[in-house]
């Protein structure tokens, strides 16, 4: 005996169906990126770093995101947004369908999708790429970058304010624990914690690095 589903529970079993191969395949996809482009590495900076980025591809090895959620957190929230597309997208299909006296679902489906597709991009692009609050080592000093950010979770791409602090304003680093985290702090003479991570290996060796590079910066 065969089940017949109506047009909309198929399509929802679709799209639920789509949502987890998407979360796998992304999975798999980073992975496979991380492999192709991070060298190895061998100085104590370099370890830090690879400690610290907490799943994120920045394109500058020096670049780290301030505490947020994990790698497959985030996933999984683009994958929501992803979702929530998609239905942006298929009330609209239906909107039209409705204006243009179109009977069926077609235009509610290809909506769905063409939403699911543009939004999922850049929930993607901003899990790998765009944390809501990033910290960079330049030439100049320690360079902030604060973003709005979707759920706290997903930094929003081409937004954001960025504030250098020079070198010679830095009189202090500081190791703390906050929170079952190791936490990084400098003082300009303002307090800022600059980085919050689980690994103590790694917030160690960027404490030092910074102290080493004030100090080459300041004699």
């Amino acid at each position: 005996m065969k089940v017949h589903l109506p047009d909309t529970a198929r399509e929802a079993f679709q799209f639920l169906s789509l949502a987890i191969g998407l979360l796998v395949v992304l999975r798999l996809a980073y992975a496979g990126l991380v492999l192709w482009r991070d060298p190895s590495v061998a100085t104590d900076l370099a370890v830090a770093m690879d400690g610290l980025r907490n799943g994120y591809l920045f394109a500058d090895r020096q670049t780290w995101p301030v505490g947020g959620v994990d790698l497959p957190g985030r996933l999984a929230v683009a994958v929501l947004v992803a979702l929530g597309g998609g239905i942006i997208g298929a009330l609209l299909g239906t909107g039209l369908d409705r204006l243009l006296n179109r009977a069926g679902w077609k235009g509610a489906v290809l909506w769905a999708r063409i939403g699911m597709v543009l939004i999922g991009g850049l929930g993607v692009y901003s899990t790998l790429f765009v944390a809501p609050t990033e910290v960079a080592m330049t030439d100049a000093g320690i360079a902030l970058t604060e973003r709005p950010s979707l759920f706290g979770t997903l930094g929003l791409p081409f937004t954001g304010t960025n504030e250098t602090i020079m070198w010679d304003q830095i009189h202090e680093v500081a190791l703390r624990e906050k929170d079952g985290q190791h936490a990084v702090y400098i003082f300009d003479p303002n307090e800022r914690m600059i980085a919050s991570t689980v690994n103590r290996t790694a917030a160690g060796a960027l404490a030092q690095a910074l102290r080493q590079r004030i100090a080459e910066e300041t004699n």
